[in-house]
């Protein structure tokens, strides 16, 4: 047990903590060595690693000590790629994890060793002291690769962030024995692939000429942002605020082809529910041992989830359109892999009714006197009838296909004929 006069001065605790009590790490041989290992990722269709490449260690039961895997020792590692290869990758993990109340600061004091041992153990990952956490946290930490340990005083819940650069270093088998062995409750998990036969540019330009199939609201005022830089063009399909986001860009630093050319990187950020989603999925390859062999397809298949880019000129709906032969080249033959939220459950008609009596009641009846008023005088029926079918008209217009279900649903379609007909005037009915 440590000493509870420490606990007054946290700062000083985690300075003179012997944080190197645990055995010194075992470095990953890289088969390649030098600028071709290749930390952290895994390409889409080999379950072995390119030739050249870093070679993966064997999936480790969880009782093993996180040092016997630990992370290779070059932080400023470059991957090169070859042209037409795709490389899949886990860029940022950030979560949550719980110790017990009663025993606080051993159990800050295991959680930072844990992921001091993971990082390379004593020698390679120092340990040192912030002026303050991260993401509201009181106290923090950094260590390799810009990892941050947060606590406050007096509660359980201990944050870990490992950002892109430890993520490489510590591989994706790592990474994933890390979180399972802290019980990790995921806030933001990014997944990214390497390789892209297409530009920013290309992306952007399909985008804004409606080749897009996507759940991302087209009309928002964030849904979408360019920036370019003399470092390279970014496109950012989804607003900041979203629980799912996509960036393609180009990746000059990290990432660069054998003629020196910098890669296209396609990267997805998930964050609060999607992120214990993908998480799970993670979790799920990790223990069937198929991490190396499907981390690719499950990657593009997250891709294709949020957006598809199609050549909307030859079918009714972007969502029956044809793929784009780069966006197909791609994707390729990955399935598309859906993530879910308490939001997408879809609302029933009792749902609607009591939300619209709740917070639209009192606003339909102004508008229904002011309009019937224009009309001809809100105490004439011909013209509250008139005002009610104009904003019937205009409800029409704006259905979604997930309100035409509900709808359907009803049994609208046989008892309101003529109301469907009305419908599938405004847009096609499915």
């Amino acid at each position: 047990m440590h000493d509870s006069s420490t606990v007054n001065n946290t700062f000083t605790v985690i300075e003179n903590h012997n944080l190197s009590m645990l055995p010194e790490s075992q470095s990953r041989d890289a088969s390649g060595g030098g600028s071709d290992a290749r930390p952290g990722a895994y390409g889409v269709a080999a379950a072995s690693p390119v030739e050249g490449g870093q070679s993966h260690p064997p999936m480790f039961p969880l009782d093993t000590p996180l040092e016997s895997c630990a992370a290779s020792d070059n932080a400023k590692n470059q991957v090169w790629l070859a042209k037409g290869e795709l490389l899949a990758s886990v860029d940022t993990l950030t979560f949550t994890t719980f110790i017990s109340a009663l025993a606080w600061l051993d159990g800050i004091y295991g959680v930072i060793d844990t992921v001091k041992s993971a990082l390379g153990g004593a020698k390679q990952a120092a340990v040192t002291s912030e002026a303050r956490g991260i993401n509201g946290y009181k106290y923090g930490v950094s260590m390799r690769g810009g990892v941050r340990v947060s606590w406050s005083p007096g509660r359980a819940d201990v944050s870990v962030h490992v950002p892109g650069v430890a993520c490489q270093l510590l591989g994706v088998d790592t990474l994933l024995a890390l979180g399972i062995g802290l019980d990790a409750r995921p806030s933001r998990v990014d997944v990214a692939m390497d390789g892209c036969a297409f530009s920013p540019g290309a992306a952007s330009r399909a985008w804004l000429r409606g080749d897009a199939s996507s759940k991302v609201n087209r009309d928002g005022a964030k849904s979408t942002e360019w920036i370019s830089s003399p470092s390279g063009d970014t496109f950012y399909l989804g607003s900041p605020s979203s629980d799912r986001r996509s960036r393609c860009y180009t990746k000059v630093d990290e990432r660069v082809y054998e003629d020196g050319s910098p890669v296209v990187r396609w990267e997805m950020q998930y964050r609060h529910d999607r992120a214990r989603e993908v998480w799970a999925l993670l979790v799920g390859l990790y223990l069937d041992g198929s991490i190396a062999d499907d981390l690719g397809s499950l990657t593009l298949g997250l891709i294709d989830d949020h957006v598809r880019f199609v050549n909307a000129a030859k079918a009714p709906s972007v969502d029956e359109a044809p793929l784009l032969q780069w966006w197909a080249r791609f994707i390729g033959s990955a399935e598309r892999v859906k993530t879910w939220t308490p939001r997408d459950t879809e609302p029933s008609i009792d749902a609607h009714i009591e939300w619209f009596e709740n917070n639209m009641a009192r606003s339909y009846y102004i508008y229904e006197r002011f309009k019937a008023s224009r009309l001809g005088g809100h105490t004439d029926a011909s013209s509250v009838i008139r005002a009610r079918e104009e904003l019937r008209s205009i409800g029409m217009q704006k259905l979604r296909p997930i309100d035409k279900r509900l709808l359907r649903s009803c049994g609208m379609d046989s008892v309101h004929v003529l109301e469907i007909r009305e419908l599938t005037e405004v847009g096609s009915w499915g």
